[in-house]
Order: C-alpha cells, then sequence, then structure tokens
C-alpha cells in the first residue's frame, strides 16, 4: 500500500528567529496551510543563543534599513522580553578608525539614524566607569538596545502558533525533493512532505540541506562564547552596550545579567558546550574597558552559532533553477535582530509576488557565484 504524502502550501525549514518570524507574517496575513518543522525544540538553536541586542550601527545601508525596519516590532513586544533602549558604544582604537567611523554616521543619520561621533575625553567624563585609554574614535546611538533573546524567543514561537502556523518540533529534514527545476518539498526523519513554497532558514545548518540538491550555500560556522555574571551598582540600571571590535570584546546589562563576550572561533561542530572556564579571560579583557567588573561573580554562560558569510550579510531570496524554493539564511549574527523585516520580505514574496518594503537585490543568495 502506497503511502501517502503529506502536504502543506508553505514549509519552512527551521524554527529559529526567521523561521518563526516568517510563519507568524505569514499566518497573520491570511496564509493558510503554514508548517515550521526544526531539528530540535523551537527556538532553541542559535537565535536563543545571541546576544540580544539591537542595533542600528552597521556599516552597510541594506543592515541599517532592517535594523530601523524591525524596531517597531521589538518596540511593540516591550517588556515581555525586557526591551531597554539603553544605546550602544562603538569604540576604536585602530588609525583608521576615526574615518570609518565619520563615513558610517554620516550614512546612519542620512538613514534617520540618532547617532554621533564621541571623543575619548568626551566618553569618559559622560560615561565615568568607562576606561577610555587608547580609544581613539567612538560612536553613541541612544537607541540601539538590549532585550531577553530567550523570551524573545517563547514569544515568537507562542505567536506564530497563535496566528495559525504549525510548529513541529524533532523533525530532521534530511533533504530536499525535486521535480525538474522545482523544489517540491523535503524528506525528513518523520516522511515525506510536500510544499507548495519552501522556505530555508535553518542557520548554519541550512548548507547541508541545500547541497541535497546540488546548491552550494556559502555559509560558515563561527562558535562564539558569551558569560554572564552579577550585576553590580557600580554600573547605572541602563548600562550601554559597549563594543570594542578592535579588542574582539563586548559587555552589556540588562535586566537580569551583565553579559560579557568570549572567544570567537569557526567551527565545524556546532554541539560543542560552553566552557564556563573561558570567562575568567573574558572578564579580564572587558574589565580593561570598564574596570569596576573586575571580581564579579560569574553566573553562567552558552556557547552559540553564527552563521557567517563572506561578506557579512544574509542570503535571502531565490536562486535560479530552483523554483518554489525561498532561502533566508547567513545573516552572520543579525538574524534575531532582523527577523521581523525578514518575515516582512518573504511573505511579500510568496504572497504579493516580490519583495516591496525593501529592495533586497544586494543580499542574492546566488550573488557569490555570479562575482
Amino acid at each position: 500500500m502506497e503511502q501517502t504524502v503529506e502536504r502543506v502550501e508553505v514549509l519552512i525549514i527551521g524554527a529559529g528567529s526567521i523561521g518563526c518570524a516568517i510563519a507568524e507574517e505569514l499566518a497573520g496575513r491570511g496564509q493558510q496551510g503554514v508548517l515550521v518543522v526544526d531539528r530540535g525544540k523551537a527556538g532553541d538553536g542559535s537565535s536563543s543563543r545571541a546576544a540580544g541586542g539591537l542595533r542600528a550601527q552597521f556599516p552597510t545601508e541594506i543592515n541599517v534599513r532592517m535594523t530601523l525596519l524591525s524596531q517597531p516590532y521589538f518596540r511593540e513586544m516591550g517588556d515581555t522580553i525586557d526591551w531597554v533602549e539603553s544605546g550602544y558604544i562603538y569604540l576604536g582604537r585602530n588609525p583608521g578608525k576615526p574615518e570609518e567611523y565619520q563615513r558610517n554616521v554620516a550614512m546612519q543619520r542620512a538613514l534617520g539614524v540618532d547617532v554621533e561621533m564621541v571623543d575619548p575625553d568626551t566618553l569618559e567624563s559622560r560615561w565615568p566607569w568607562l576606561n577610555a585609554e587608547g580609544v581613539i574614535a567612538a560612536t553613541w546611538c541612544p537607541t540601539d538596545a538590549v532585550f531577553d533573546q530567550v523570551k524573545f524567543m517563547d514569544v515568537l514561537v507562542e505567536r506564530a502558533q497563535a496566528a495559525g502556523a504549525e510548529v513541529r518540533e524533532g523533525v530532521a529534514v534530511t533533504g530536499l525533493r525535486m521535480d525538474g527545476d522545482r523544489v517540491v518539498g523535503v524528506e525528513t526523519t518523520a516522511g515525506s512532505i510536500e510544499a507548495g513554497v519552501t522556505v530555508l532558514a535553518a542557520g548554519a545548518w541550512s548548507p547541508p540541506i541545500a547541497a541535497t540538491v546540488g546548491l552550494t550555500l556559502p555559509v560558515g560556522m563561527v562558535r562564539r562564547e558569551i558569560f554572564t555574571f552579577e550585576r553590580t551598582p557600580a554600573l547605572p540600571e541602563t548600562t550601554p552596550f559597549v563594543a570594542d571590535f578592535d579588542l574582539g570584546r563586548y559587555i552589556a546589562q540588562n535586566v537580569n545579567d551583565l553579559r560579557m563576550s568570549g572567544g570567537m572561533s569557526v567551527s565545524d561542530n556546532p554541539e560543542a558546550p560552553v566552557n564556563l572556564a573561558n570567562g575568567e579571560a573574558a572578564q579580564s579583557s572587558v574589565s580593561q574597558l570598564v574596570p569596576v567588573v573586575a571580581g564579579l561573580r560569574q553566573t553562567g554562560g552558552w556557547a552559540g552559532l553564527i552563521e557567517s558569510t563572506p561578506d557579512g550579510h544574509a542570503l535571502l531570496g531565490t536562486a535560479s533553477g530552483y523554483d518554489g524554493l525561498i532561502i533566508a539564511t547567513g545573516f552572520s549574527g543579525h538574524g534575531v535582530m532582523h527577523a521581523p523585516v525578514t518575515a516582512t520580505l518573504v511573505a511579500e514574496m510568496i504572497l504579493d509576488g516580490a519583495p516591496s518594503t525593501l529592495d533586497i537585490a544586494s543580499l542574492a543568495p546566488t550573488r557569490f557565484a555570479e562575482g
């Protein structure tokens, strides 16, 4: 007896921030038959292990616009995700930073971002807990924000389901199904699923799925550790997120804890656990920026994946020869931030025939192969 193959209208691979946001948007716009499948627990992958921040301070216009279009969604969630607009401070030490930051700030301000250059003397007068020694350039954006990324994912999964989408956990996609030049669904560990449209939003796990039909996605895995420490009254309640990428460190404080970045490394093992002992080195390094954090008690930490592309920008759109497939992956550490606008754009592709909210030609998944 022939086995019945399940059929849905839209199948989304990956129940992280991108997949669940797309599901909520589609179902909210009336799309029936939306199914999200995930190899693990919904919201429990890279998205829930992010840093928990939203920033408009990007060096490229497309990413700034994506933040500005996503911002209202987060603001509306508000206290349910511990949203606080405490601002981001970017610090620069290398000789080229002043010119780079001036160029970025000019572009960001032209797009409507409330951002400014800050000289090193002003840094320490406005934020006396900050050690600006060695800093030659800085920028400040008060509307950049921090939030609880785990609470965000919990709410997002609930919203997708409440809108009418089905979220199915513990179902690993083992390959895409093709009919000629069209993707018509997937093979999974629980059987075959046919779909009118398939959305590949599996983050770092997207390339092997795409490879089953000969599609190469240039997405690599970067493993990042983040450590939590007890909050301290020596820092203000709304301490800005301080990022010093020349040192390779950041510090952020939300309503629950103080967070410090650990090391980043290229990885082929997405399941590697966090090494909590590395928190001591992170604290030692970050205390150069914020001396009052030296000696604070470490409370935990986690390891997560950044799915990175060669230019640090998402793969978003379609690929020639693979009709019926939309790719939404490779967000390079910005997936949680840009999930709301990505959901809008993918819904426009499916329901309206093309994205209209933003020109995403520069994010074409085939741009590297096309040079």
